[in-house]
């Protein structure tokens, strides 16, 4: 029974289609071309490190061809050793948990399971110490904010914008608060109000890159699990 349910289990609406890796990293910054053309730029380190990010949260497998095709949408150009010195950047800040693989020549889980994203938690990074450098220790709290951000809008935890930062920062100033919206609209995370009017209740509107292709492919297999088992667990019940 197990073995026919998975082979049908993609005729279910689990938002898998169209999602793989490839799809991923292509799209990442091609819905914000034009707008980041308008701006002149401005893709400093910190959308660097956002958009490496971006590429471990949404991509299963992470090469360095990976990271810089990825890289190449937004018009960087990274050298290995860059994208090293970034990663463990991420891995201090608890964001990243993974090793280089000579054997796979990609990046993998350092805990070996692949359906936790590359990303030691989904919410609430936290570095297992702080930088004493004033400066660096805002920099990497900064970094942590944004990712964190970035995730919840992937996987729709927030709602109002604004009543998020006031719940998760609420000593973070407004003008900290928009500039990080400024920032993540870089990197093509944008967070946009539509007032009411006679076709739309109005509301918040989110966007990121790939957000057409569906989830992110871990995420899309931890959801295709978790419906196996309930589809079994369902037909157990029913035949016994």
């Amino acid at each position: 029974m197990k073995e026919i349910l998975e082979k049908n289990i993609d005729f279910y609406d689990v938002n898998s289609s169209f999602t793989n890796n490839d799809l991923w990293c292509g799209s990442l910054g091609a819905e914000r071309d034009k707008q980041i053309g308008k701006d002149g730029g401005g893709m400093d380190k910190t959308c660097r490190i956002l958009c490496l990010f971006h590429i471990f949260y949404t991509c299963k497998i992470v090469s360095f061809d990976v990271i810089n095709e990825g890289m190449a949408q937004y018009g960087f150009e990274t050298s290995r050793k860059t994208i090293e010195r970034d990663v463990l950047l991420l891995k201090r800040a608890g964001i990243l948990q993974v090793y280089y693989s000579q054997k796979e020549k990609a990046y993998i889980p350092a805990d070996g399971d692949i359906m936790h994203g590359f990303c030691v938690n989904q919410h609430g990074f936290s570095p297992l110490k702080l930088p004493e450098n004033k400066n660096q220790r805002m920099y990497m709290e900064r970094i942590i904010r944004l990712c964190t951000v970035m995730v919840d809008v992937i996987i729709g935890e927030i709602k109002d914008p604004i009543g998020w930062y006031h719940s998760n920062y609420p000593n973070l100033s407004d003008r900290t608060r928009q500039r990080d919206f400024k920032l993540l609209q870089k990197v093509g995370y944008c967070m946009t109000y539509e007032p009411e009017d006679e076709f739309s209740p109005g509301g918040y509107y989110y966007d990121y890159p790939g957000r057409y292709l569906g989830p992110p492919e871990w995420l899309r297999e931890q959801q295709r699990e978790e419906l196996l088992k309930t589809l079994l667990a369902d037909t157990e019940e029913e035949y016994g």
